[in-house]
């Protein structure tokens, strides 16, 4: 969706803003600009997502191919270690906005939390100044629902491509944003602050034709280098049109890349320089050609040092520095530390979350076995010397295991996860080993527990290509192994579900909850398998839970349509299922309850679209398919029917599916078709009960 804000908005935002300048309260005070001044720069803030900055020319790598980079950071400023405050693209990109760490603006992981309105951001200082602001996104991860769009004008975030990874998020490619980007560019007239985000390097890696057969067998590397492409095209045009020359370029990443560094495949389960230290280049008319600027940076820094260079105002409550003054030689980045923090391990695993603390000297990460680096003597971040050399360690570890607790004394979100008596005895129920007591003290160390993660990965994608047998073989050791995991017991919720097994399912989306109650999607699978078992009022509290926590979540837009069919309003119904759709059109599950709705509701044919709206997406969508195929049946249209049961797979020999797929051939009184053929149900009694259906209709 291309958000395009309120005119109106933007003049009551602006009024508002001359009224606190002129009754400021010193610190705070925000000067008021009517309008850019004659002189003022552009400027384009590129963030490539995932790349470490190891795997960039200028940063000494020669196996790869990043002309643009390699040329940005020769005319301009290149800082050496630049560190990322969090290994996930919403809270990283939260901190480049704000200036702050994870902890200070609340965001801590992807999906399940959003930049609050009260904070202030890069982009509405410039939108206040009288700078034109855009942002243009690769991924469904920076939807404007997130808030992470706050000061921009205009926000691109119509991504329909495919998922990056099973399980991750809709992508679409850097050049569809790229073009987006330019056409934006070319209708707008004065200095403008671009944003650019591209995906490409996320996993999957699914480079095009080109850059795949340029590496083979080096699929991360080919996205960086089409990524690079596209910068360089999307700064040759800016460079044709003459704007270039009083534009400030910023490109950076949100996080890097494990490759298999400490046993992690991708990130956000390690701190380490793999996912932690990433490119940092600024390049502009003012500014010094070829500058290196060693010592840790953070991207904290990033928000107050562009406002500098535009000459504008900090952010009142931004916790990073101009880094400017480092801008001239003999001037380096020497004495700053660099706080970062990963909370996925916990709300995803169960694990203990991590938190570090990144020194030119040391690197010191905190979790159950604590670790200290000498990343001066060990760059590679291997020798770990609170075990090698405890001696050596003490000192340094109090420091800098101090230094973490300041990071985390004003944390707005930082709320352990408890396992209550309830949760245990559910957990013990199903056959799973876990300890009393809170998460965060008993939790597995991410370091042991990364190991299961390809496992996890497998279950996916297993889950994805419909394979669901085996899907739920995966899930169950991932959850035996990892009993805190709230994505694997919200997959099994999800198979279970599908498969008939409400009671079960119920158990396990219950557990997902207790780990990660945060998620509005775990509230509303909660409410939707209420649903099916009858209980439409605790469905209905369930689905005002996703709402309070996110009512712009497609999940809780679901849940806003179920009330308006409840209240008889079907066309507020439909408007609200659209924008759910619309939000994220490659999530299966989206359309599979909107189309669950209007069947309940009695409208199969607005079930039979919306099903195969879906399925243009994701043909693979065995569920979908079976679905489908009930409602061709419901809908009068046999053969159809037919013909998409026998490509729903494992899901054609449901039970369940079968018997509400035989009578809804009843109902149409389609008897032939209920024969063995359709593969009904196995049992004859379950065809009888399809015969007796029909009879009674």
């Amino acid at each position: 969706m291309i958000v395009r804000k309120s005119p109106k908005r933007m003049v009551a935002a602006s009024a508002a803003l001359l009224v606190a300048a002129s009754v400021g309260t010193g610190c705070n005070r925000i000067d008021w600009h009517p309008g850019p001044p004659a002189d003022a720069k552009s400027v384009v803030f590129i963030s490539i997502d995932t790349l470490r900055a190891d795997r960039v020319g200028a940063y000494g790598f020669d196996a790869g191919h990043t002309p643009a980079l390699d040329a940005l950071a020769a005319g301009g400023v290149r800082f050496e270690t630049a560190i990322t405050a969090t290994p996930m693209t919403l809270p990283s990109h939260a901190t480049m906005f704000t200036g702050q760490d994870a902890p200070d603006h609340g965001v801590r992981h992807n999906g399940t939390f959003k930049l609050g309105a009260e904070a202030q951001t890069l982009a509405e200082r410039f939108r206040d100044a009288g700078w034109a602001t855009g942002g243009f996104v690769g991924a469904v991860v920076l939807k404007s629902r997130f808030g992470i769009d706050q000061g921009f004008e205009v926000w691109d975030d119509d991504v329909q491509g495919q998922k990056a990874a099973p399980g991750g998020f809709v992508e679409r490619r850097a050049g569809e944003v790229v073009d987006s980007a330019l056409a934006w560019v070319a209708r707008t007239e004065g200095p403008y602050f671009l944003f650019v985000h591209l995906y490409d390097p996320h996993m999957d890696h699914r480079a095009p034709a080109e850059w795949a057969e340029r590496f083979p067998d080096r699929p991360y590397d080919a996205e960086i280098a089409y990524t690079d492409s596209q910068v360089g095209r999307l700064l040759d045009t800016l460079r044709a049109s003459g704007r270039l020359d009083r534009t400030l370029v910023v490109l950076t990443s949100d996080h890097g890349e494990s490759l298999g560094e400490h046993g992690e495949h991708t990130h956000s389960a390690s701190l380490y320089d793999a996912v932690l230290r990433v490119p940092l280049i600024l390049n502009g008319p003012d500014l010094p050609a070829g500058r290196v600027v060693s010592g840790v940076v953070r991207l904290k820094d990033v928000a107050p040092t562009v406002l500098a260079q535009a000459g504008l105002p900090p952010l009142a409550d931004a916790r990073g520095e101009d880094l400017s003054p480092h801008f001239v030689a003999g001037v380096e980045s020497e004495g700053r530390e660099a706080y970062s923090e990963t909370l996925a391990t916990m709300l995803d695993n169960g694990w203990a979350p991590l938190h570090s603390i990144r020194t030119d000297e040391w690197f010191y990460v905190r979790s159950p076995r604590a670790e200290l680096y000498s990343v001066r003597d060990d760059p590679a971040q291997l020798d770990n010397l609170i075990e090698s050399a405890p001696e050596r360690a003490a000192g340094p570890v109090a420091a800098l295991d101090a230094r973490v607790d300041a990071a985390l004394a004003n944390e707005r979100n930082g709320a352990t996860l408890e396992v209550d008596d309830e949760t245990m005895a559910q957990l013990h129920a199903l056959g799973y080993a876990i300890q009393d007591g809170p998460v965060v003290q008993t939790g597995i160390d991410p370091k042991d527990g990364r190991r299961y993660l390809p496992v996890l990965h497998r279950a996916m994608g297993a889950y994805e290509a419909g394979n669901i047998a085996l899907a739920e073989k995966l899930f169950v050791e991932v959850a035996d192994k990892l009993p805190g995991s709230a994505r694997s017991h919200s997959q099994l919720a999800s198979i279970y579900y599908h498969d008939g097994r409400p009671k079960r399912a119920l158990r396990h989306i219950e557990l997902a909850i207790s780990f990660d109650p945060r998620s509005p999607l775990h509230h509303a699978v909660r409410a939707e398998i209420l649903l099916t078992m009858g209980r439409s009022q605790e469905a209905w509290a369930a689905y005002q839970e996703a709402i309070a926590l996110d009512p712009e979540a497609p999940w809780s837009k679901v849940g806003l349509m179920w009330q308006a069919l409840q209240q008889e309003d079907p066309e507020r119904a439909g408007r609200l299922a659209r924008e759910a759709m619309e939000d994220d059109p490659s999530n299966t599950g989206v359309f599979l309850r909107v189309a669950s709705l209007w069947a309940e509701h009695g409208d199969y044919a607005k079930a039979a679209t919306v099903l195969e709206e879906a399925l243009e997406t994701n043909p693979r969508a065995r569920f979908a398919r079976m679905r489908l195929a009930i409602e061709y049946a419901r809908t009068g249209r046999p053969e159809q029917a037919l013909a998409e049961r026998d490509q729903a797979g494992h899901f054609a020999t449901s039970k369940k599916l079968g018997t509400v797929l035989g009578r809804s051939f009843a109902r149409s009184r389609d008897y032939d078709a209920m024969g063995p053929s359709t593969k009904c149900v196995p049992p004859e009694a379950a065809l009888r009960s399809c015969t007796l259906a029909a009879r009674s209709c």
